[in-house]
């Protein structure tokens, strides 16, 4: 009993460092999905933002993303990149294509813009910003976004969360794990 304790006491200061998924939203409406989401991630916020905006090498932190790649870039700051991202639902999958300008701001903030004729979205936004809390980030996501596939309205909420929460978990653990390896790009 005396070793549960002295572990659980060892750890606590380990688990209060880790990061996670702090909040999470989806909302749907006149068939627009609006998401939002913040998450804690246990490294320094110079390294997360230069992972996130290596659009190139997203695969690396996102195991989901199948395909990430610069398509055109206007400036150091905005970029026209593709992804296809992987998503399952039960013994359902199916690859989601985006192409989407991307543009980098002072602030660790990132704006993007969905091109609907080369996405499978009829229309949608995404915005980041994260914010440096010590050697933690924390990282805020927001988007809105029409599918032009169908989601049924009475579970596609719940779907989008659920795949939105699992996909940033795995991005901090892996963002995490980089940090704690030394292995900052």
């Amino acid at each position: 009993m005396r070793r549960v304790l002295w572990c659980a006491l060892l750890a606590a200061p380990l688990l209060s460092r880790a990061g996670g998924v702090l909040d999470s939203s989806v909302r749907y409406d006149a068939g627009v999905y609006s998401l939002s989401i913040e998450a804690r991630i246990d490294a320094p916020v110079d390294m997360v933002y230069r992972l996130i905006t290596d659009y190139d090498h997203l695969p690396d932190i996102n195991p989901a993303i199948r395909e990430s790649r610069i398509l055109r870039t206007y400036s150091p700051v905005k970029h026209r990149i593709r992804t296809v991202t992987r998503v399952c639902v039960l013994f359902y999958c199916r690859d989601i294509t985006q192409s989407q300008d991307m543009v980098q701001s002072p602030g660790y903030t990132i704006e993007a813009v969905i091109l609907p004729q080369d996405s499978d979205f009829r229309r949608g936004r995404g915005h980041w910003r994260l914010t440096g809390e010590g050697d933690a980030t924390v990282m805020r996501f927001g988007a809105e976004l029409v599918p032009a596939f169908y989601l049924p309205k009475l579970i596609g909420p719940w779907l989008i969360r659920r795949e939105m929460v699992r996909q940033i978990t795995e991005i901090v653990l892996l963002i995490e794990a980089r940090y704690h390896r030394n292995e900052a790009p």
